[in-house]
């Protein structure tokens, strides 16, 4: 009897880590997973295959600190490919999404910094062991991008000439025509100032994500989205790419009786710090950037974009209202 209670314990200890961590795969065939693996071996080996013989795919990102982290994510790559490959999206679809979201931002918060250790320390082992290492990975990313993909961006581009994603994808090429062309860009265009403000960037970020996780805030978020979207989904509500009308109509009367967390919150307004200091230091830069790209650009594609442009400032206008005047009460 002894022995079978010990048995039914480990055997519900599995199960849980099996249901904590292993949920995102049951159901999924494992020759749809393994297809996505080959696909990633094959890019593996093309691009570090020659600067860096001793790199493991398997060993560094199927397997140790990574293994339950990416097979996860695959999981929830494919489910979401089959999920969202509808007409419409509507709010209950998205909702019956959150839970999945939520097992794999856990997860995420568990698992990313320990992975990220895990490459990193592949990575400098093919940095001591090859001087020339990142510049021979380069060189065979951009040999790999022209055997098998450049003639297939250039007939897209060619295709879908005079529409957004055709011209820019057009300047792209004109512009970019191997690594190098890439490197002088940057280094043409990135100051000092920028980049310093990029590695501030970096670091806000990790502190964000990480008071994101230590405060559990990815279990709250879902609570609240399962909440709001089971609310908002229904009546003329039925398209969520159209917020403003019946649903924002639906949104606000959710928060009649529920706020957003805290720690949305927080990320919320430091995102919209970022976005102030963004616009008070490089508007100009960005403006100079956005008229050399329009005077490239074909008519057709430009009043495509003043559309896009038109409808989403619409959008956000009616998000905004429903979330100024619905601020949390936080300390």
């Amino acid at each position: 009897m002894r022995a079978f209670v010990i048995l039914a314990i480990l055997g519900l200890a599995v199960a849980s880590e099996e249901e904590r961590v292993g949920g995102l795969c049951r159901g999924i065939e494992d020759s749809e997973i393994n297809r996505v693996f080959a696909t990633a071996r094959v890019g593996a080996t093309a691009i570090l295959g020659e600067s860096c013989p001793s790199f493991n795919i398997d060993a560094v990102a199927f397997d140790g600190e990574c293994r339950a982290l990416v097979r996860q994510a695959t999981c929830y790559g494919i489910r979401a490919a089959k999920l969202y490959d509808v007409e419409v999206v509507d709010y209950g679809l998205l909702r019956s999404d959150v839970r999945n979201m939520e097992r794999l931002g856990n997860l995420a918060c568990e698992k990313t910094q320990a992975c990220f250790r895990q490459v990193r320390d592949a990575m400098e082992v093919c940095i001591k062991t090859n001087k020339n290492f990142i510049d021979e990975t380069i060189a065979a990313a951009e040999k790999a991008y022209r055997d098998n993909l450049e003639t297939r961006v250039a007939e897209f581009a060619e295709t879908n000439r005079g529409s957004i994603l055709g011209d820019l994808v057009n300047m792209a090429m004109d512009q970019f025509s191997s690594a190098e062309d890439i490197q002088s860009f940057i280094e043409d265009h990135l100051t000092e100032s920028a980049a310093a403000d990029a590695r501030a960037a970096a670091d806000e970020v990790q502190t964000l994500a990480q008071g994101w996780c230590d405060s559990g805030c990815t279990s709250r978020t879902a609570r609240f989205l399962r909440g709001i979207f089971g609310h908002m989904n229904g009546g003329q509500c039925t398209d969520a790419s159209v917020f403003c009308g019946d649903c924002q109509t639906r949104a606000t009367s959710y928060f009649t009786r529920n706020q957003l967390p805290c720690c949305v919150e927080d990320v919320v307004q430091r995102g919209i710090q970022a976005y102030e200091y963004v616009v008070e230091n490089y508007e100009e830069t960005l403006y100079r950037y956005a008229e050399a790209i329009r005077e490239r650009m074909t008519e057709t594609s430009i009043a495509e974009a003043m559309e896009i442009k038109d409808r989403l400032v619409r959008e956000f206008g009616c998000v905004s209202e429903v979330y100024s005047n619905n601020r949390p009460q936080c300390l």
